[in-house]
């Protein structure tokens, strides 16, 4: 059972990521039971999973919180291996 503020929290971490204005933090997956909050996914820069983190602190309300984001740069910013 989901306790009867749940839903605030999971709503305002929800909220507060898509407020960032960053476009690879509104993909982020939000999940929630009566302990923790656990946000996971990937972005392009470790940036990213720094605003993503604060942001969810913030918003959680004292929450235990688990950040499961990876950071996965773009294709094309990768070197391609013996281009030259």
């Amino acid at each position: 059972m989901v306790a009867p503020g749940a839903v605030e929290v999971f709503g305002r971490v929800q909220e507060a990521l898509r407020k960032t204005g960053l476009a690879s933090l509104r993909d982020l997956q939000v999940q929630e039971s009566e302990e923790v909050v656990v946000v996971s996914g990937s972005v392009p820069s470790f940036y990213c999973k720094q605003v993503a983190q604060e942001t969810v602190v913030a918003a959680a309300s004292g929450r235990r919180i688990v950040i499961q984001i990876t950071v996965e740069p773009p294709l094309a910013s990768l070197p391609i291996p013996n281009e030259r």
